[in-house]
C-alpha cells in the first residue's frame, strides 16, 4: 500500500503506453462504470500480463475518482483459447467424419463407374415401390437395357474406352428420366435398369423407345456391331399392377425375359413383356 499512496497509474507505470491509458479513460468517460475491460498491463517486476478491469466512477467530497479492480486473466484467456482451438478441431473432425460417413453411404448405394444407383439400392427401391403398388391402384414399370455387342466393343477399343462408353450411356439414360421418383441403376456389366413408379405400359414403352433412340443418337462408333455402325441398346419392358401375382423378387426377371426376346429378335429394339 505504501508504494501506491499518492501515486498515479502513470507514475507506477502500469499502462502499456499513453494510448492504452487514454483508451481506458475514454471508455469510462461517458459511463458510470465499465465491466471486463481488457488490456495488457505491467506488473511491479516489469512483466506484462493481460488485465481485466472493472471500474466505477464515484465522487468523494466533491472530487471525481475512479475505483478499479484489476484481475490477471492471462492464464484464463490462454485456457479459453486452447478450449476454443480444441472445439474448432473437434468440429472439423466431426464434420470430416460426417462427410466420410456420407461418402461411405453414397458409395454403398451407387455404382463406382457410372455414379448411378447400384444393384443393391435398386433392389431396395423395387421392394419399396412393389409394396406401394400393392397398397394403391398405381402401376409399376421396369425397363431393362443391355448395350449391344459390348464385349466386341471392349475387344476392339479396349477396356478404358469401354468404361468411358458405359459412363456416356449411363449419363444419357439418367438424363432421359424427368421425375424425381424415377430411378436409373447399373445392374451389372453393360446392363442398366430403369424403375418407373406410377407408370403404365404405354408410357413405359414410350420411355424405353426414347432411351433407345437417345443412345443411338449419341453416335458412339462401334465398327463390329451387327446392327449399326454406332453403339445401340436392346430394351425389355415389364409393367405390373396391384393384381400382379408375382413375388417382388421376380419383377426384374420379367423385364429380363423381354430383353432376351429383344436380343433374340435382332437387337436394337424394344420388347414389352406379355404378362
Amino acid at each position: 500500500m505504501e508504494e501506491l499512496l499518492d501515486e498515479t497509474t502513470v507514475s507506477i507505470k502500469i499502462w502499456k503506453d499513453q494510448c492504452s491509458r487514454d483508451n481506458f479513460l475514454n471508455a469510462i468517460k461517458n459511463s458510470e462504470n465499465i465491466e471486463k475491460y481488457e488490456d495488457y498491463l505491467y506488473a511491479k517486476d516489469g512483466s506484462k500480463f493481460l488485465g481485466c478491469i472493472s471500474a466505477n466512477k464515484m465522487s468523494i467530497d466533491g472530487e471525481e475518482y475512479i475505483i478499479s479492480i484489476i484481475r490477471d486473466v492471462t492464464k484464463v484467456r490462454e485456457t479459453e483459447k486452447k478450449l476454443l482451438e480444441s472445439e474448432r478441431k473437434y468440429k472439423e473432425l466431426a464434420e470430416q467424419l460426417k462427410l466420410e460417413k456420407e461418402i461411405a453411404e453414397k458409395n454403398s448405394l451407387t455404382d463406382g463407374l457410372t455414379g448411378l444407383a447400384n444393384r443393391r439400392y435398386l433392389e431396395d427401391r423395387i421392394f419399396y415401390e412393389f409394396a406401394r403398388m400393392k397398397r394403391t391402384w398405381m402401376e409399376l414399370s421396369i425397363i431393362m437395357i443391355d448395350v449391344d455387342y459390348f464385349k466386341l466393343y471392349n475387344d476392339t477399343y479396349g477396356h478404358m474406352q469401354g468404361d468411358e462408353c458405359l459412363k456416356i450411356v449411363a449419363n444419357e439414360l439418367n438424363n432421359s428420366v424427368k421425375r424425381a421418383t424415377d430411378l436409373v441403376a447399373r445392374y451389372g456389366g453393360e446392363e442398366f435398369v430403369v424403375l418407373l413408379p406410377n407408370t403404365g405400359k404405354e408410357e413405359a414403352h414410350i420411355m424405353a423407345t426414347t432411351m433407345k433412340k437417345n443412345i443411338e443418337n449419341l453416335k458412339i462408333t462401334h465398327e463390329l456391331s451387327d446392327v449399326s455402325s454406332y453403339v445401340t441398346v436392346s430394351v425389355g419392358v415389364a409393367t405390373f399392377n396391384r393384381d400382379t401375382k408375382l413375388p417382388c423378387n421376380m419383377l426384374i426377371q420379367q423385364a429380363d425375359e423381354a430383353l432376351y426376346l429383344a436380343k433374340d429378335y435382332g437387337r436394337n429394339q424394344v420388347v414389352a413383356a406379355n404378362l
